[in-house]
């Protein structure tokens, strides 16, 4: 059972569902995804402080097979869905690429004009 499974599980056994009314498997999918921008704010807060902001570990992909692009699909799903569920996760990654663009992009670019760029870039990554 994988972990989003397990979570699902988890949540209905302990009935945390019922508070929002948000069925389990939603809020499953929004908790791994908050623990995949965790693991991106730790590795940002790393490379922040000079420190290699690679992870420590490497998890094996979904199934034990790497190259068949399905952990890739089904990540990509399980942002789109947080990103649908909470604008506000979303605003927190334009925020993000919107700063590594300004951080990044030789000359500056106008506010507006990055935070358009980083919309794009999640559109291209996450809607595709």
């Amino acid at each position: 059972m994988d972990f989003e499974k397990s979570l699902k599980s988890l949540i209905n056994k302990h009935g945390r569902e019922n508070a929002s009314n948000t069925p389990d498997f939603i809020l499953a999918q929004y908790m791994d995804a908050c623990l995949l921008a965790f693991d991106t704010a730790v590795q940002q807060r790393e490379n922040w402080h000079g420190r290699d902001p690679r992870p420590t570990s490497v998890k094996e992909p979904v199934g034990g097979e790497s190259g068949n692009g399905s952990e890739i699909s089904q990540a990509r799903a399980t942002i789109k869905a947080a990103f649908d569920a909470d604008p506000h996760f979303r605003r927190g990654y334009v925020d993000n690429v919107a700063m590594c663009l300004h951080d990044n992009v030789p000359d500056g670019m106008e506010h507006g004009l990055r935070n358009r760029l980083a919309d794009r870039i999640l559109d291209l990554l996450f809607e595709a």
